[in-house]
């Protein structure tokens, strides 16, 4: 194990994340800049070997004269104790690779990864370098959308004079060139074959070729000629078949005659323009190698005579390579019809990172991987592997991953604003049960409302996980003080006192109480109420005074009459000097 270990004092090496045939990658941090970055190195069986050094030492020497967005930056290169390391820009995301193995891609996706492809293979093509291994392997998606070229591990200059045949052949079978698989010189149209392929399977979900072995697929990619991809998915445009189908040309003569120009082509399917590739190129234009027979029995019988020396040619150029230094290309891809099988780790209970490190140095690849929840698996830690541990696959198979993300999370509901009984009901209908209740004064809430809660609303938590709650209630209210019997001013004072307000509502006569002294109240004692209410007392004015008697009247004196006059007597008639001669009818004896 590698990990921790500390390159020229600067580079701490943590996690591997790929291994090919010569080096390894590990996810690294630079403590001197204080970054993430990558580091490729040689693996320590090879660090002896001249011929793999020398060719480690091309590839920095190569890459690091490059400066493209669409290609891993290299930062520095060096050994510690004797092996050789590249130190390059870490790329968070997932390869190609992984993307189709987990899916696939929108057309318009693999359209935009191939355009960003094509921008890179055009500067690198343009400074004279030829990468030689386009694969989905090599093809770098980052989490920001980015993608990015990675591991010119087996790329040559094409004015480098020691360019030989055994060198042409070095590649990945699925991806190679006619001309690579025929160990023929190639050229920048080589690296357009293989992105073709990649295209190709990016579209489809398949390679265009597939066989038993290595050998079988090189002699396809001579001989054969893939089905166009809407064969396989009607919904691809034609102008993405065309694209695909034309980089695919066995005669690099018929293929596209730079990056820039495919690219070209790739952007204008990409926003409905027409594109320069024809829908399909005849078999006959495509061919690398063609005859010219006179007959169908002639021509059919010299076919298989050119098929026969076709294979042996490739069988002579693998021996040939074998004997020429060339064994790491047949050990890695083309390797005799007999797969080399490997035993599968068993990785459930591992870290995903210690998971994909054994599976890397057990010669396999990680597959996909996903996530689910698990309450018995920690987060972080794989599940489940599929194939099972102690399965025999062949080298370099895929081993998919299940990565528990911890126990099944639900979210916490919203409790603001419910009552406190709401709140209890939905938590119980989210599985989470109530912690601590706190109360709080809001004279703006009703009480026993919810006016906070932990964790918040929309926050994911395991199942059972209490929730704390603060509830209003509402003003803190006061008790009512007993004021029956006090003074006047006693029971105002002692209202007032009480955070209340007294009022005197009337004055009584009273009996039992004596003037002055509060006779009742309202509200009532001990009754709460909130501060401020208004106390009505009653103040005695003491007993009722008695009713003064009313004064008798005197008795009523009657006036005694006064006497009445005596009559004054009638004088005596004084005799007249009448003569009496009168002549009144009187008799005399009263009658009349």
């Amino acid at each position: 194990m590698t990990e921790g270990r500390v390159l020229a004092g600067r580079y701490e090496l943590r996690r591997v994340i790929g291994r090919g045939g010569m080096a390894e990658v590990h996810a690294a941090y630079d403590h001197t800049l204080g970054r993430e970055v990558a580091i490729k190195l040689l693996l320590e069986r090879f660090r002896e070997d001249e011929t793999f050094t020398r060719r480690f030492q091309d590839e920095a020497r190569h890459v690091a004269r490059l400066n493209h967005p669409n290609l891993v930056a290299v930062y520095d290169t060096g050994a510690d104790q004797g092996q050789p390391y590249i130190v390059m820009e870490l790329v968070d995301g997932r390869s190609l690779q992984q993307a189709i193995a987990a899916g696939g891609l929108t057309e318009d996706r693999a359209l935009e990864v191939v355009a960003d492809v094509c921008s890179a293979l055009s500067y690198a093509h343009e400074r004279g370098l030829i990468h030689r291994d386009i694969k989905p392997g090599n093809i770098l998606m980052a989490d920001d959308g980015s993608v990015k070229v990675t591991d010119f591990g087996i790329a040559r200059a094409v004015d480098n004079e020691t360019v030989t045949r055994t060198a042409a052949v070095l590649g990945t079978a699925a991806y190679l060139s006619p001309e690579q698989a025929q160990g023929l010189d190639v050229d920048a149209r080589s690296d357009l074959y293989s992105l073709g392929v990649v295209l190709y399977e990016s579209l489809t979900g398949r390679q265009p070729f597939a066989g038993d072995s290595p050998v079988t697929v090189a002699y396809q990619h001579v001989q054969e000629q893939p089905r166009p991809p809407r064969e396989l998915d009607p919904s691809i445009t034609p102008a993405a078949e065309a694209i695909a189908m034309r980089a695919l040309a066995k005669n690099p003569v018929n293929r596209y005659q730079s990056a820039s120009e495919m690219r070209s082509d790739v952007v204008n399917a990409r926003v409905g323009q027409p594109v320069a590739a024809p829908a399909v190129l005849p078999a006959d234009e495509t061919a690398l190698l063609t005859a010219d027979p006179s007959t169908r029995s002639v021509r059919t019988h010299e076919q298989e005579r050119r098929r026969r020396g076709l294979v042996a040619a490739l069988l002579v150029t693998l021996g040939l390579l074998a004997l020429a230094g060339g064994v790491f290309a047949l050990m890695n891809l083309l390797a005799t019809d007999d797969p080399v099988l490997v035993t599968v780790p068993d990785v459930v209970g591992e870290t995903q990172a210690v998971a994909e490190e054994l599976l890397i140095r057990a010669e396999l690849t990680v597959g996909t991987i996903s996530e689910e929840p698990s309450d018995e698996v920690e987060e972080g830690r794989v599940i489940r592997q599929d194939p099972g541990a102690d399965t025999e696959v062949e080298e370099g198979s895929p081993v998919d991953l299940v990565i528990s993300s911890g126990e099944d999370l639900v979210a916490v509901p919203r409790l603001v604003g419910l009552s406190e009984n709401d709140a209890l009901a939905a938590l119980r209908e989210a599985d989470l049960v109530l912690g601590t209740t706190t109360e709080e004064e809001d004279p703006d809430s009703d009480p026993r409302t919810v006016l906070d809660q932990d964790p918040a609303p929309g926050d994911e938590v395991p199942p059972g996980t209490a929730v704390d709650i603060t509830v209003s209630i509402g003003i803190e209210q006061v008790r009512v003080p007993r004021v029956v019997n006090f003074s006047e001013n006693n029971a105002l004072d002692t209202i007032r006192n009480a955070d209340l307000e007294p009022s005197i509502a009337d004055r009584e006569f009273s009996i039992a109480v004596g003037e002055g002294f509060v006779i009742s109240q309202s509200p009532a004692p001990g009754e709460l109420v909130d501060p401020g209410t208004t106390v009505e007392i009653i103040v005695s004015l003491g007993p009722e005074p008695e009713p003064e008697p009313e004064p008798e009247d005197p008795p009523t004196v009657e006036p005694e009459p006064e006497p009445e006059p005596e009559p004054e007597p009638e004088p005596e008639p004084e005799p007249g000097d009448g003569n009496g001669n009168g002549d009144g009818n009187g008799d005399g004896d009263g009658d009349d």
